[in-house]
């Protein structure tokens, strides 16, 4: 994840990707999936 973070700093996803660390940083992994799916459903669609 620290990887990811990194690659995705100062871009539109940043914060995107930091609520779903965050969720598998406490092991909400449900929660880590939904949101997930929702940035795929978002990127799948051409951005936010």
């Amino acid at each position: 994840m620290t990887e990811l973070r990194a690659g995705v700093a100062n871009t539109e996803l940043e914060t995107a990707i930091n609520e779903i660390a965050m969720q598998l940083d406490i092991f909400n992994i449900d929660e880590a999936q939904l949101l997930l799916t929702s940035l795929q459903q978002q990127l799948e669609k051409g951005g936010k």
